[in-house]
């Protein structure tokens, strides 16, 4: 019944997040977040794999930065995401990050699975950060998403994905 149910914020590195069934939570699932600190504001060499997450008002795994900090190299594999309101997977220009300088580089995401996501609005795959650099998505499923299965924007590339919008 909490907020985001794995929260990581500046200055994490060399971490894992995995085998987690995450459900039921008032905002997003998992949360990575370059903030703000200047003191020490990287957030690199991040791994989120084998995780399940449902029943959600918000998003799956989401990769942002609230200001300064930068986030560099977090590869998301492996897992599934249904049933939640907003986006399944999500790299995210954060209103509070713009113009402050931190970006977001060299995420990857391969081999997870979306299914049932944005019910409200949003899909199943999204890059909506117009500055974010070296994103992938490579071998994802994606189907029975509401607006879109895998949607890119700035440097993203999207190969052998297989998707299947009913919607």
């Amino acid at each position: 019944g909490g907020d985001e149910g794995i929260d990581f914020k500046e200055g994490v590195r060399d971490s894992a997040i995995y085998g987690n069934y995450i459900h039921n939570l008032s905002d997003k699932a998992i949360y990575i977040d370059g903030g703000s600190d200047p003191r020490d504001p990287q957030i690199t060499n991040i791994h989120i794999f084998g995780n399940i997450m449902t029943n959600l008002p918000s998003a799956g795994i989401v990769v942002t930065t609230e200001g300064r900090g930068d986030v560099d190299g977090v590869y998301v594999y492996n897992n599934i995401v249904h049933s939640v309101t907003g986006d399944g997977f999500r790299v995210y220009d954060h209103p509070g990050g713009r113009g402050d300088g931190g970006t977001v580089r060299n995420v990857v995401f391969i081999n997870n699975t979306a299914y049932n996501t944005g019910t409200e609005s949003g899909g199943g795959f999204r890059v909506n950060h117009e500055t974010a650099e070296g994103i992938v998505f490579r071998n994802n499923v994606a189907w029975g998403n509401r607006d879109y299965d895998i949607r890119g924007e700035s440097e993203t590339l999207i190969e052998f994905n297989l998707c299947a919008d009913d919607s």
